[in-house]
């Protein structure tokens, strides 16, 4: 006896489960980057939902972050590279952030931050862009969403040059 496999989008999860991975390319045709709700209840907890953020290649510079007070995010790299600007849950002095870092999160990698930490959409590592799945509470881009301008930009580095 045997079991024929089938692709899982097409179909194969019917009555099952959901496919979450996102359709399209890996970054956005144009600007930084694109977020679409990839299933708006994932039936884990209430009010979580899945979404694909989409990042091109650009120039590796931090000036803006964001943050979301009531729920913790989680972002894992389902297509390439990327570095991840992130700064610990704080009150922002006149867009003065302690403790930022640059983090490289590896295609297959995971991170959860935390309610209230600052981070900013990943940089790509390559010209191809990159993919993250996210998960966070519905509706946080409506209702939980703060972002800050940096009182001072910041080049980011990665093993010497700027990706």
């Amino acid at each position: 006896m045997t079991v024929r496999a089938m692709e899982a989008g097409e179909g194969g999860l019917d009555g099952i489960g959901k496919m979450l991975t996102p359709k399209g390319p890996a970054a956005p045709a144009a600007g930084e980057f694109s977020f679409d709700i990839v299933s708006p209840e994932l039936g884990l907890g209430p009010g979580l939902c899945a979404g694909s953020l989409a990042c091109a290649h650009r120039k590796a510079r931090l000036e803006k972050m964001e943050r979301h007070l009531r729920t913790p995010e989680l972002l894992s790299a389902v297509q390439g590279d990327a570095i991840i600007c992130v700064a610990p849950p704080q009150e922002a002095s006149d867009g003065a952030f302690a403790g930022v870092r640059a983090l490289v999160v590896r295609q297959g990698q995971s991170i959860l931050l935390e309610a209230g930490a600052w981070h900013w959409i990943p940089f790509p590592l390559n010209a191809e862009g990159a993919r993250f799945m996210v998960l966070f509470r519905n509706g946080t881009g409506d209702e939980d969403l703060e972002i800050r301008e940096l009182r001072d930009a910041r080049d980011i580095e990665w093993k010497g040059a700027t990706p």
